[in-house]
């Protein structure tokens, strides 16, 4: 068993006796190359889940890319690139691809008798991080910054050049079945989801006897419904946009209600401003349906109902529907709503600029809706509330799973990275 020492830093506590502490500028460079002459156009992007990506498998998340490249720095393929502010969460990785950065973002290059992985782990340590949260300059918290000098004069544990190589080795290895392992929960989740999706369609589109004669709906993003069926505008039987009736008061408590806010259907009550908002703010009462409509909240499905408010109101973002049922089942409405149907047929009505579309409120409120009678409503919203339940619970042990993972890598690399587990033999 290997002797440990105290190590005399708070987020590192022992190491072997054999490891040194240094700082980390006598391991890194930092690389500060302009793309001035445009040496390359390709552009990378940085998330704490996907590390180093090129910008287009990054999807919908954080900033648009500049067009004037020479604005940008140069990313060598095995450098470190981390981001000034978001590091403090985990934005950094190992960079597989040579390309150009934004200028918010550090590129380090490891010195001589270095191991560039074994220094990309300890970066990935939770641990790490938070060190470094202590160093971080700004007035908000989503906007603290590390300077790299601060990066840079932090003291790690290290080993010589062989253990470093020994221990990288053995970290990609099982970061790669772990890796692994999440990208199949990850799919098997997606499988859900679409599993749920489909579920929703059958039942507010077909019903929930098989065996009924169908017959066509007139409306080709419906298609075939069961032939007692209606069709019939949504204006017809909600309201959109109506305004609030309950009796409110500057003095009372109200829910402002982001988008971000009532996603998958579910309306996460955290969040209570007292006195009066903005007139631009969305209105809603306890009951209503909202639902997002700009893009790509619509798209994402961000929509739900409004239960538990605690004073039987609230005010949200100008960017939401309410809706308010009168004629029809609120919750089989809910439920058709959720629809890939309706949300491509709303998503082809957008327009507005590049990233921040807009469904019509024409489409919304003369939206055709199927209607079967009143108690086969109640009877498909009780079996999709019984049935999504299952599948949601299903879902939730699989992410579960995904926290757990996350969790023993961060905790497996973190003991490897700082010398109390020694790589097997």
């Amino acid at each position: 068993m290997t002797r440990m020492r105290k190590s005399g830093i708070e987020w590192i506590a022992d190491i072997p006796h054999d490891w040194s502490l240094e700082r980390l500028q006598w391991h890194l460079d930092e690389i500060n190359v302009k793309n001035r002459l445009l040496q390359t156009t390709n552009v990378l992007s940085l998330t704490n889940k996907l590390g180093v990506v090129p910008y287009e498998e990054k999807g919908n998340q954080g900033n648009k890319a500049k067009v004037d490249y020479t604005e940008y720095k140069i990313a060598y393929k095995d450098t470190i690139v981390a981001n000034s502010m978001n590091i403090l969460i985990g934005s950094v990785g190992l960079s597989k691809y040579q390309g150009c950065v934004s200028p918010v973002y550090y590129v380090f290059k490891e010195k001589r008798n270095n191991d560039i992985r074994f220094l990309n782990y300890i970066f990935q340590t939770t641990q790490f991080q938070r060190e470094l949260r202590k160093f971080a300059n700004g007035i908000l918290e989503i906007r603290l910054r590390v300077s790299s000098d601060s990066i840079l004069k932090q003291r790690v544990a290290i080993p010589t050049l062989a253990k470093q190589i020994k221990i990288a080795d053995y970290l990609d290895k099982k970061c790669d079945e772990i890796d692994t392992l999440t990208t199949d929960i990850e799919k098997q989740i997606e499988t859900l989801v679409e599993y749920k999706k489909s579920v929703i369609t059958e039942a507010v589109t077909k019903g929930l006897d098989p065996t009924v004669p169908m017959k066509d709906s007139g409306i080709e993003w419906i298609g075939w419904i069961p032939e007692e069926w209606e069709v019939n505008r949504l204006k017809h039987l909600a309201l959109v946009n109506p305004p609030c009736t309950v009796q409110v008061s500057d003095e009372d408590v109200i829910t402002y209600t982001p988008m971000e806010f009532i996603k998958n259907g579910y309306y996460i009550n955290n969040t209570a401003l007292r006195g009066s908002l903005p007139d631009s703010l969305t209105t809603y009462q306890e009951g209503d349906i909202v639902i997002a409509k700009v893009t790509p909240c619509f798209e994402n499905g961000n929509i739900a109902i409004m239960d538990d408010l605690t004073s039987g109101f609230g005010m949200g973002s100008s960017e939401l529907f309410v809706i308010r049922t009168a004629k029809i089942h609120r919750r089989y409405l809910f439920y058709f709503l959720q629809t890939q149907s309706f949300i491509s047929a709303g998503c082809a009505t957008m327009s507005g600029v590049a990233g921040l579309k807009r469904v019509s409120p024409y489409f919304i409120k003369n939206c055709p809706i199927p209607e079967p009678s009143y108690t086969d409503q109640a009877r498909i919203a009780a079996y999709l509330d019984e049935k999504c339940a299952e599948i949601n619970e299903t879902i939730s042990l699989k992410q579960q799973q995904l926290e757990t993972l996350a969790e023993y890598k961060k905790s497996m690399i973190y003991e490897y990275v700082t010398g109390k587990k020694e790589v097997p033999a």
